[in-house]
């Protein structure tokens, strides 16, 4: 139910600038990365209780990477005034006690206060077991507003500076609108799919480390319920990626490890439609490689067709949790036009 919640919640963001985005144009954008979280709360509430939960809940690990990574990198400030520092962060936790006005335990979840394209939720309380209680109550919930409105923030930040003419190529081949990153170009296409790559470097250690990200898109006649079955879903995944994307040396390729991390797949509804999203690490077969990945298998029962967008991230001197995040954005920003309609506006 959460992250049926949280993908109803991920459409509301991804349709584009609400009337209060507008009116707060001319605030500074967020900052920080979409895995930053900025919380909000008093030094001796933080050493006690609430911030032993805080931790334990915000700073669980995130499955499907080769290395331990949180979801979020929790950064704890005491700071009265809320300095201008913090105050351009794209996520803010607050907890306040206010034992005259709070009847009971709330949330309230505001947007634009500071930096556009910012969320801010503040659990208030007449005292601390009632902060601690509303926040185990919406912890899952508070995990899928950030992480929903994280991929919101890059998928402005690729609708603003991503290649309109990819887009459309896309579109033309597929009948799908997708917003790409910057920098994204065809690896490979036809009608039926297309692999996007980018690559890029960046310096660690007074050395350059490469940095490969990508998406695959495939579509296939829907047929039966049974390809919506997560092993068949990943098995398809890995006929293509084995014929799609080829590893560094002779008869090398891509496919998805089933040995060490085994993927996960949930079942969710997107923008209305059936679909299952797996996460795992993907390895390469000849060679030592490999990384994490996150795929997503929808059914587009308007045209009768399976449509899996798969996006993975290569960078081992480096985290992968935001290279992973900046190619889910991609993937999740999919659209399936109807016949006869002109191109959503977001």
């Amino acid at each position: 139910m959460a992250k049926y919640f949280a993908f109803f919640l991920s459409v509301l963001f991804f349709i584009g600038c609400s009337s209060d985005e507008d009116n707060q144009r001319f605030l500074p954008m967020a900052s920080g990365e979409g895995g930053d979280l900025i919380v909000w709360v008093k030094q001796d509430m933080w050493k006690g209780k609430l911030g032993d939960t805080i931790r334990e809940k915000l700073r669980k690990t995130q499955y499907g990477l080769p290395q331990s990574e949180p979801i979020f990198n929790v950064q704890h400030t005491t700071d009265k005034s809320f300095s201008k520092v913090y105050k351009s962060f794209g996520n803010i936790l607050i907890f306040e006690i206010d034992p005259t006005r709070v009847t009971g335990p709330k949330m309230d979840i505001q947007k634009n206060v500071w930096a556009r394209h910012q969320l801010i939720v503040r659990i208030k309380a007449k005292d601390e077991e009632g902060l601690i209680k509303k926040f185990n109550e919406e912890s899952q919930n508070l995990i899928d507003y950030f992480e929903a409105k994280s991929l919101d923030r890059l998928y402005h930040k690729n609708k603003s500076a991503g290649s309109e003419e990819l887009n459309d190529r896309i579109d033309s081949l597929l009948n799908i609108e997708i917003t790409t990153m910057k920098g994204m170009y065809f690896a490979k296409s036809n009608k039926d799919f297309v692999w996007l790559r980018l690559e890029r470097e960046r310096e660690r250690g007074g050395f350059k480390h490469q940095i490969s990200q990508g998406v695959l898109v495939f579509k296939h006649p829907y047929t039966s319920p049974d390809q919506l079955q997560p092993t068949n879903i990943i098995n398809k995944a890995d006929s293509a990626l084995k014929a799609t994307i080829p590893g560094p040396v002779e008869n090398s390729y891509m496919d998805i490890d089933t040995r060490f991390v085994r993927p996960r797949a949930e079942e969710i509804n997107f923008r209305d439609h059936f679909a299952t999203e797996v996460r795992g690490l993907w390895r390469t077969e000849g060679y030592l490689m490999g990384g994490p990945f996150v795929m997503l298998t929808i059914l587009n029962e308007h045209k009768n067709e399976v449509v899996t967008a798969y996006g993975y991230a290569y960078a081992p001197e480096f985290d992968k949790r935001e290279y992973l995040r900046e190619v889910e954005a991609v993937i999740k920003s999919i659209r399936f036009k109807e016949k006869g309609k002109k191109k959503e506006e977001r």
